[in-house]
C-alpha cells in the first residue's frame, strides 16, 4: 500500500499538528535504560459530506495556505481488468486526459499551464486517482477542469492509438535493464493466484487487442461515485465551493452493474514454491549485466491483521533502517553489495515482505546464502530488548515527519478511508508502535515464518 495522496503539485505550508505526551514510554536509542515518554501525534481528521450519488467529499481547510487541492479517488485498479485485456486500466489512466468537456489534450493542457496549475492522473492496483492544484484563487477554474476530466473524456481514437504504441514501447524496453525484469518476474511469481498476478500489462499481444471501445465500457461500468472520495486540501470558502462542487458532480449518476470478478492469473513459469529449508530461485538471464538484482519474497500480516504493527517493528529491525540487521550483515560486515533492504508491500488482497539488493554476479549465490542464514537466524529469536526500542524509537521519531503538512494529513486518512483501516488509524500508529514487545515479535516471527512460502528472483548474467 502506498501513499494514495501523490502530490506532483505545487504547496506551500504545513498543518498544525497538535501533540500530547501518553504514559507509555519508549527508550532513546543514546541511553537505551532511560525511559522518554511517548509524544503522540494527534491529527485533525476531515469534515465528511455525502452526496445522494454515493460521492464523499472529505474537507481539509486551512485559511494560511494558498493552495487548493482536489484529488477524486476511486477503488478501481489493475485489479479490475477484465479477462484477456489485461492493461485495460493503465490505458484507461494514459487516456483519461488526452481530451474531455470539448478540449483537446492540447487545449488542456494550455489550460493548466495558463494557471499555474498541475494535474495527475493515476492507477495502482487498487486505487484510481485524478489531482487537480493550483492557487486558491483559481479554485472556479480547477473545479470546471476536474469535471471535465472525471465526467466528460473524449477518449479521442487517435490518441488512444497513440498511448498504446507508448506502452507497448516501454514493453519493448524492458529488458534494457536487469532490475526491471526483477521487479516484473518477481511479481508474476509472487502475486500468483491473486488479483494482481497480471500486474498493469500481461502480454503486448493481449493488450494490442485493446480498443478504444473497450476504454468507452470500461469507464462507463466501471467508473463510478459509490465508494469514491473527493479529497480537498487547502484554502477555500466550503459554503461556496461545496455549492461548486455539488453542481458539478451532483449529475453522476451511481451504477448499478455488479464488480466484475477478479481475474485469479497465475503465470506457469512460476507455479512452484521454495522455503527458508529449501529455497527455489528463479533465474532471469540478461547477457552481460554487470550486477545481479535480486529479490526475496516471504509472507506478511494483510492490511487489517492486527500484527501488522508488530511485524512493522519486525521489518524496519530486519532491513529497512540503514543500520539494519541485513544491511549490517550482508553489506558493512561481508561486502556484498552496497546496499540490501526490505519492505512490506500491502494491497487489499495481498502482501508480503520483499527483500532487495544488486550484487557483482559472482557473488549471487553467496548473497542469497547469507540473506536466509540472517533472516532465519532473525526467526529464531536473535533479537535483544534494546533493538527492539531502538526500532521503536525510529518508527515513532519518524512518523511525525510523514504527517508534517496537511497533504501528509489527508494522504494518510485516505489510505485508512480506502481501505476500511478502522476510526484508529489515523490516530494509532505512534501507540501501537510504542506498545510493541520483543516477545511479540518473536511469536508473529513464529507464525508468519515457521515454514514459510520462499520467492527468490534473481535477474542478470
Amino acid at each position: 500500500m502506498r501513499h494514495l495522496f501523490r502530490r506532483n503539485l505545487k504547496w506551500v505550508g504545513c498543518a498544525a499538528v497538535v501533540l500530547m505526551t501518553t504514559g507509555a514510554p519508549v527508550f532513546s536509542s543514546a541511553n537505551s535504560d532511560v525511559p522518554t515518554p511517548v509524544v503522540q501525534t494527534v491529527l485533525p481528521e476531515p469534515v465528511l459530506e455525502r452526496l445522494p450519488n454515493g460521492l464523499t467529499i472529505a474537507w481539509y481547510l486551512d485559511e494560511k495556505l494558498p493552495f487548493i487541492d482536489l484529488s477524486l479517488s476511486l477503488p478501481l485498479g489493475y485489479r479490475d481488468d477484465p479477462a484477456g485485456k489485461s492493461g485495460l486500466a493503465e490505458l484507461f489512466s494514459q487516456s483519461l486526459d488526452r481530451g474531455a468537456g470539448g478540449l483537446s489534450a492540447q487545449q488542456l493542457s494550455d489550460r493548466f499551464e495558463n494557471l499555474g496549475a498541475s494535474r495527475g492522473v493515476f492507477v495502482e492496483e487498487d486505487v484510481f486517482s485524478i489531482a487537480v492544484g493550483g492557487l486558491s484563487q483559481d479554485t472556479g477554474s480547477l473545479v470546471d477542469l476536474l469535471g471535465k476530466l472525471a465526467l466528460e473524456p473524449a477518449f479521442p481514437e487517435d490518441e488512444i492509438k497513440r498511448e498504446k504504441e507508448r506502452l507497448l514501447n516501454r514493453w519493448r524496453h524492458l529488458g534494457d535493464h536487469a532490475s526491471t525484469l526483477a521487479t516484473l518476474a518477481f511479481h508474476r511469481a509472487s502475486r500468483g493466484g491473486t488479483p494482481y498476478g497480471r500486474g498493469n500489462f500481461l502480454t503486448p499481444k493481449e493488450f494490442s487487442r485493446i480498443t478504444r471501445a473497450d476504454v468507452v465500457d470500461f469507464y462507463e461500468k466501471r467508473f463510478r461515485p459509490q465508494g469514491a472520495v473527493l479529497l480537498v486540501v487547502g484554502r477555500a470558502d466550503r459554503n461556496r465551493l461545496s455549492a461548486e462542487l455539488r453542481a458539478r458532480f451532483d449529475g453522476w449518476k451511481p451504477t448499478s452493474v455488479a464488480n466484475p470478478k477478479y481475474v485469479l492469473y497465475r503465470d506457469p513459469l512460476f507455479a512452484k514454491k521454495g522455503t527458508l529449508s529449501n529455497p527455489l530461485v528463479y533465474v532471469v538471464h540478461r547477457p552481460d549485466s554487470s550486477q545481479t538484482q535480486v529479490r526475496i519474497g516471504l509472507p506478511a500480516p494483510t492490511l487489517r491483521d492486527p500484527r501488522r504493527h508488530v511485524m512493522a517493528v519486525a521489518n524496519a529491525l530486519l532491513g529497512e533502517t540503514f543500520h539494519s540487521r541485513l544491511n549490517g550483515e550482508i553489506r558493512d560486515k561481508l561486502g556484498l553489495t552496497y546496499g540490501i533492504s526490505s519492505r512490506i508491500a500491502q494491497s487489499e488482497h495481498a502482501s508480503g515482505l520483499v527483500i532487495a539488493s544488486s550484487t557483482r554476479t559472482e557473488s549471487t549465490g553467496e548473497l542469497i546464502r547469507k540473506t536466509l542464514a540472517t533472516v532465519r537466524a532473525f526467526r529464531d529469536g536473535k533479537i535483544t530488548e534494546e533493538e527492539i526500542r531502538e526500532t521503536r524509537s525510529y518508527l515513532i521519531g519518524g512518523f511525525p515527519l510523514s504527517v508534517a503538512t496537511l497533504n501528509g494529513v489527508a494522504g494518510r486518512w485516505l489510505n485508512g478511508f480506502l481501505y476500511g483501516l478502522g476510526p484508529d488509524y489515523l490516530n494509532g500508529f505512534v501507540s501501537k508502535i510504542a506498545a510493541v514487545e520483543r516477545a511479540e515479535v518473536l511469536r508473529a516471527l513464529g507464525q508468519h515464518w515457521a515454514a514459510p512460502e520462499l520467492t527468490i528472483v534473481v535477474a542478470g548474467d
